[in-house]
């Protein structure tokens, strides 16, 4: 039987992570900073096309339907995607580090994994999802028309998967299982 006092944290832990409601602020502010990632990522990524004028006719006249349409057929989820989650994991670092008294490592309780866990959680994320795409590409019930979209109209898909499907995840994790949990675990 595992002993239960280890998940308790000590009286020291206590004083060198965020209290919860400072947690919760930052947070928002996390979350804030993460939302203005996203929105220097898509105006980046219309700079570095010629389609500034289309976007922001779209965006002015507030036709949402043809703003959508531009954002698939111009490949600029991936760059919204990137910005945000590299805003928001910078923007958790000086968090962490504002607070003194914990690394970053120790703070999201990182060096209580062994990285052969770290090897087996990223291959069974490997297998679950090249089974879920077998399982998309062979019946209509596991595709999803956003997934579709993207993928279809993607010029670089390498840099979508980077984005989507590594990056993001990481900054979610780190926010809400990391820093969040770590302030609201008192």
């Amino acid at each position: 039987m595992t002993n239960l006092t280890e998940s308790i944290p000590s009286p020291s832990d206590q004083t060198v992570v965020w209290s919860p409601s400072m947690t919760v602020v930052w947070t928002l502010a996390i979350f804030c900073l993460f939302l203005f990632g996203q929105l220097l990522g898509f105006f980046l990524g219309v700079s570095f096309q010629d389609v500034s004028s289309e976007i922001y006719d779209a965006m002015f006249s507030g036709d949402e339907a043809l703003l959508n349409r531009l954002s698939y057929e111009k490949d600029l989820f991936w760059p919204m995607a990137l910005g945000g989650a590299v805003m928001g994991l910078i923007s958790v670092a000086i968090a962490i580090r504002w607070k003194k008294g914990l690394t970053i490592k120790e703070y999201l309780h990182l060096n209580n994994v062994p990285w052969y866990v770290w090897g087996l959680w990223i291959l069974i994320t490997v297998i679950v999802t090249v089974g879920l795409e077998l399982l998309a590409s062979n019946f209509e019930d596991f595709q999803t028309p956003f997934l579709h979209e993207l993928v279809s109209n993607s010029q670089n898909i390498p840099l979508l998967i980077l984005s989507i499907g590594i990056v993001a995840p990481v900054f979610e994790e780190v926010l809400f299982r990391g820093f969040a949990y770590k302030g609201l675990e008192r």
